[in-house]
């Protein structure tokens, strides 16, 4: 499966056709933090770091480099888990299933290997923690630039270094304020340099444009999700819950777990959330799990058996069945990408505007536009500000009457807006227009 991922030509998230597109505009020197609302009508939602590591290894459009960098994060944090597992047991089973625990779920399965930010960002996380538990109280300072390199890799990525300073403050108050002040200065110097070299646009992109509309009923659907898709192994872990002899390491995980599942509630309404909300979480429960919940179930090894068979069961059954589905997904459109593709490679096009009329399934030609090499003018998270409310629905006209690009692909042959424009083929399900 990762195999196939790696080499797949097109895109198999519509997420990852724009990050691809930001890391080209890294590799020539571009920004990929513009005006909000003007030319170029491109969000760049998330914070350099992934999209910059990437650039370095772009010769030409490919998503290979992004998931391979992906990849690797996915197996170094399974690793972490592994090592911090066995660090806090000195048990080869808590090594093996902190390893292999977040594979059953359907958050970790779907997200590996794929060109977007949130396995490098979960690999910072945890290596951070992985450098803060392993070093004397008075070292821990050692483990922020990887707590900074997370929350610039993702922006949600701020629960862990929180709480670590938490954990220090109950053992050494005065280092305990120092550590949360050093990080928030640290960060906070980060982010006005960014600001600075962006014109003040990168808080714009990164944070504003996040605060759109939300729904409760999506919360509540999002909070409950991961809850579900691992239900056996949570029940073990409520009932090892209420266990009265717990440590310092314990509470302090169960705390984190709780404050990623509230955050999970506050971010999950949005519009354009998704599973990869989970995965921090998902990795917090496999640690906790095969920490102190086997500790506590070896009594009954029955039991514990019972539930790993269902858990086992469930996964077995529906992972692959998600993988299907992706794979699926991404044949729709497979054909006339590589038409579209061609075409774009065949002719002198410059600047292109994927515009959906009747809906976003046009952002799907945005694919072939990256992989030809040129610059794609709209993007998905555009028109997730204009669904959410940042933006009035009639913005998604004004890039269309004020840009004149080269090219418009639309999903509909015929749309009053396109006076400037003539009708010049169509290719799959989309119709291609040219400037007069």
């Amino acid at each position: 499966t990762t195999a196939k991922r790696l080499f797949y030509p097109f895109s198999l998230d519509i997420c990852e056709i724009f990050s691809l597109h930001r890391a080209l505009l890294l590799a020539q020197g571009d920004s990929i933090y513009s005006p909000l609302g003007e030319y170029p009508y491109l969000v760049g939602n998330y914070p350099p770091v992934y999209e910059w590591l990437v650039s370095r290894f772009l010769d030409q459009p490919s998503y290979l480099p992004g998931r391979a960098l992906s990849w690797l994060s996915q197996i170094g944090v399974c690793l972490l888990l592994g090592v911090m597992a066995y660090q806090w047991t000195r048990s080869f089973v808590a090594f093996f299933l902190a390893c292999s625990l977040p594979s059953l779920s359907a958050s970790f399965w779907v997200f590996g290997a794929l060109h977007r930010v949130d396995f490098l960002a979960l690999f910072f996380n945890f290596a951070a923690l992985f450098v803060f538990f392993s070093l004397p109280l008075s070292l821990c300072f050692f483990s922020l630039p990887l707590f900074w390199l997370s929350g610039f890799t993702k922006q949600t990525f701020f629960l862990a270094p929180l709480l670590a300073s938490y954990w220090v403050w109950r053992r050494n108050p005065f280092l305990g304020i120092l550590f949360l002040l050093l990080y928030i200065l640290g960060g906070t110097l980060l982010l006005v340099y960014l600001n600075q070299a962006t014109k003040g646009y990168f808080l714009l992109h990164t944070v504003w444009s996040q605060q759109n509309q939300i729904s409760l009923s999506r919360a509540v659907d999002m909070a409950f999700r991961p809850v579900g898709k691992m239900l056996p192994l949570v029940v073990l872990a409520f009932l090892a819950c209420f266990s009265k002899e717990k440590g310092e390491k314990e509470k302090w995980l169960l705390l984190y777990m709780g404050a990623a599942w509230l955050w999970i509630w506050l971010s999950g309404g949005k519009e354009g959330s998704s599973w990869n909300y989970f995965l921090e979480l998902v990795c917090l429960f496999s640690l906790y799990f095969s920490v102190f919940v086997l500790r506590r179930l070896e009594f009954s090894p029955k039991i514990l058996c019972l539930f790993f068979v269902a858990q086992l069961g469930y996964s077995v059954f529906a992972l692959p069945k998600k993988d299907r589905t992706l794979w699926e997904k991404s044949q729709w459109f497979h054909n006339d990408k590589m038409k579209l593709l061609k075409e774009i490679q065949k002719q002198n096009w410059k600047n292109l505007f994927p515009y959906g009329v009747r809906s976003e399934m046009v952002l799907n030609a945005a694919d072939a536009v990256v992989l030809s090499g040129r610059r794609v003018n709209l993007n998905i998270h555009y028109y997730l500000m204009v669904r959410g409310g940042i933006f009035p629905k009639g913005a998604l006209e004004y890039p269309l009457a004020a840009a004149l690009p080269d090219v418009v692909i639309t999903d509909v042959g015929s749309y009053p807006l396109l006076f400037a424009y003539r009708l010049d083929q169509k290719i799959g399900s989309w119709y291609i227009w040219v400037r007069n």
